[in-house]
């Protein structure tokens, strides 16, 4: 993805976009061939190449990543709030894959969204 000056990465790992750069993400998103899932209200195991859509405005719950493999180097993984709610989306690895070296990262704001690509070595990277 281009360096885009509407998008940007909190301290916290939060993607920090504005409504149009996020059309834009949906359209790379459709660009790619990733997979649009329907929302999820529930936990939810993601698959790779899938733009997870999440309403936990019910409460907390989690988005499982899949196993990380040779096979999936450079595939990708998003999470995105699609409400204003800002209850705890917990996205965690699975087995002994990480996150940014952590076994969690989580989405707590607004429309958040986090975006991930696999290193194929067991390591989710937030871009």
């Amino acid at each position: 993805m281009a360096k885009n000056p509407h998008r940007r990465i909190t301290d916290d790992g939060i993607l920090r976009a504005t409504s149009r750069s996020l059309q834009r993400l949906g359209q790379e998103a459709a660009e790619a061939n990733w997979t649009i899932t329907a929302i999820q209200t529930g936990a939810y195991t993601a698959r790779i190449g899938e733009l997870v859509r999440v309403d936990y405005s019910g409460g907390a719950n989690t988005v499982t990543l899949p196993v990380i493999g040779k096979v999936n180097e450079g595939r990708h993984v998003v999470v995105k709030n699609v409400t204003s709610a800002t209850n705890v989306i917990t996205i965690a690895a699975a087995g002994t894959d990480t996150i940014d070296g952590a076994a969690t990262a989580a989405i707590s704001s607004p429309f958040g969204v986090v975006v991930m690509v696999s290193d194929g070595d067991g390591n989710w990277n937030i871009i």
